[in-house]
């Protein structure tokens, strides 16, 4: 070959290399663009994605990609809800070639409560051949409270909406709301429990008791201003306190220790007709739980309450003053603040309370929320008095008063630092179907107990359930618990019973009050609430090992 047409050879291969080189250069720059705008994409900047894609939409190599990514962009970010055209192929295609599924697309536009881009998206769907489109399309609807087009979407398409899942939830809402504006109410974890109408009653959803939701929860919820709420109510729990009442008249209250987030708040429907919400108005007579108040006064006061007690013999009796107390039986010889709490005896508290006087144990009275602003805070009804009326203050008799809620969040002092956590009732801010809770902040905790006073008490509270205490057998080992009971008459309605603890141990997530009321004896009613508490605690251990 002569030099000059090799030179001219070698110059059309390097030419050749130089465009190869280009090409792929060039093919790698749109694979890039194609990859980020899907990332884009999934990571919710709408904008940016379309971005990458729209200067791609023209490509004969990933045209497609990008026309099928830029349509479902602008349907993501289009608040209008307008169906969104895929360009110059149908949706089904554009869907393939996106390369990004609309599913988490879909829930996080309705998380984001971006209702006009769920439609979008869920036309989109419908469109290409995903039958979900249309629950979402109509889900959204539901949330704007447009409840004839899903209606439509409903007859237009029956199979779809008789899937489980989202089809189920928006059939129930519908049937809830009957056409008329409604708030929906949740459980913590977002089961159904009910409807509130404009007019402020509660409608509650199949399987649910009315009792089981507290009216307090949703005094405030009204549908001009709340589509949705979750309460902090757990429905599962509700149910297991339902069943181990049993028929038996009373309420049960469990908070979370920490928060003090209201997971149950039920009273038999024979009290709840009465009216209002029981566990958080019903005042009683603490009876001895209230000796845990005495005993915390006790060391706040700087006396050792476990060297008091075990210098005492209980004998049955005391004379304090002008009268005498009794206690339920002569316990002999204290061995000390366990020994006393476990079997409940008067005289020791007695003692406590008039060693170290009138005011420090009225102080610790308001410490635990005596006379404060708390939903259903309990009162102090007797300041004054002489000695006897001392010791039934102390004791938790005559003098004051309490609601099973405020018996709950006494509990909650014991199960981790001595903080007496705030209650409420009302978890989250919700739409409509429950898919986008916006959490509301739980009221602050204050400081009862010096933390290092926690382990002392709790450790003699764990004496209740042991051998001869009051509440002897009645915690099963998978939910371990520290308790206190106590038992009172009031005139004109029988004997009831508080029995309060923490569970389960050593690391307590419930603090609970279960009270039974209106028996003829307390024989009979600490009878009836051991069978109720032990059949609770039984049902919480079988919960916590499915779990």
């Amino acid at each position: 070959m002569r030099p000059h047409a090799l030179r001219i050879v070698v110059a059309l291969v390097v030419l050749a290399l130089a465009a190869t080189v280009l090409v792929v250069a060039r093919n790698a720059r749109q694979d890039a663009r194609i990859a980020e705008g899907r990332r884009l994409l999934l990571e919710g900047d709408f904008g940016g994605a379309a971005a990458q894609f729209e200067p791609l939409a023209g490509s004969s190599r990933v045209g497609r990609q990008a026309r099928a990514g830029l349509a479902v962009s602008r349907a993501a970010g289009d608040e209008s809800g307008a169906a969104p055209s895929p360009g110059a192929f149908d949706a089904r295609e554009a869907l393939a070639e996106a390369g990004v599924p609309l599913r988490p697309l879909l829930d996080g536009a309705m998380r984001a409560r971006r209702y006009g881009a769920a439609l979008a998206l869920g036309r989109l769907a419908a469109s290409g051949g995903d039958a979900s489109g249309f629950l979402y399309q109509a889900a959204t609807q539901l949330e704007r409270g447009n409840d004839g087009d899903v209606r439509d979407l409903i007859a237009a398409h029956p199979d779809v909406f008789r899937a489980k899942g989202l089809g189920e939830d928006i059939a129930q809402v519908l049937a809830l709301t009957e056409g008329a504006p409604a708030t929906i109410v949740r459980d913590a974890g977002g089961q159904l429990l009910g409807a509130v109408d404009a007019k402020g009653g509660f409608h509650p959803a199949s399987g649910v008791r009315a009792e089981w939701v507290p009216p307090l929860a949703v005094q405030s919820l009204r549908p001009e201003t709340s589509a949705g709420a979750r309460l902090t109510i757990d429905l599962a729990q509700t149910r297991m306190a339902a069943e181990s009442l049993a028929g038996r008249r009373g309420s049960v209250v469990i908070i979370d220790p920490v928060t003090g987030a209201v997971r149950v708040a039920i009273s038999d429907p024979t009290t709840f007709a009465a009216g209002g919400t029981p566990s958080f108005e019903q005042q009683r007579e603490p009876a001895s739980i209230q000796k845990l108040v005495t005993a915390a006064a006790t060391l706040r006061a700087g006396v050792d309450p476990d060297a008091e007690i075990s210098r005492i013999t209980c004998t049955g009796s005391k004379r304090y003053g002008s009268d005498t107390l009794w206690c339920s039986y002569p316990g002999g010889p204290l061995h000390g603040l366990g020994h006393a709490l476990a079997i409940s005896c008067n005289i020791a508290f007695a003692d406590l309370g008039t060693k170290i006087g009138r005011a420090a144990v009225l102080d610790e009275l308001r410490r635990f929320g005596f006379d404060g602003d708390a939903p259903g805070a309990g009162h102090i009804r007797q300041r004054e008095g002489d000695e006897r009326q001392l010791a039934d203050l102390s004791i938790g008799l005559e003098a004051t008063e309490i609601t099973p809620a405020h018996a709950a969040r006494m509990a909650a002092v014991f199960a981790r630092d001595g903080g007496m956590p705030g209650v409420f009732l009302v978890a989250a801010d919700d739409g409509a179907l429950g898919r986008s809770p916006r959490a509301i902040d739980p009221p602050r905790a204050r400081r009862v107990l010096d933390p290092a006073w926690v382990p002392v008490l709790r450790s003699a509270m764990a004496g209740v359930t042991g051998p001869g205490g009051t509440a002897d057998g009645i915690a099963p080992p998978s939910f371990p618990v520290a308790m206190k009971t106590g038992t009172a008459a009031t005139p004109g309605a029988g004997y009831h019973v508080n029995y309060i603890g923490v569970g389960p141990l050593p690391d307590p997530t419930l603090a609970f009050c279960l009270r039974v009321t209106n028996e003829g004896s307390s024989a009979s009613v600490n009878r009836s609430a051991r069978e109720a508490m032990g059949a609770l605690l039984g049902r919480l251990g079988e919960g916590r090992i499915a779990r």
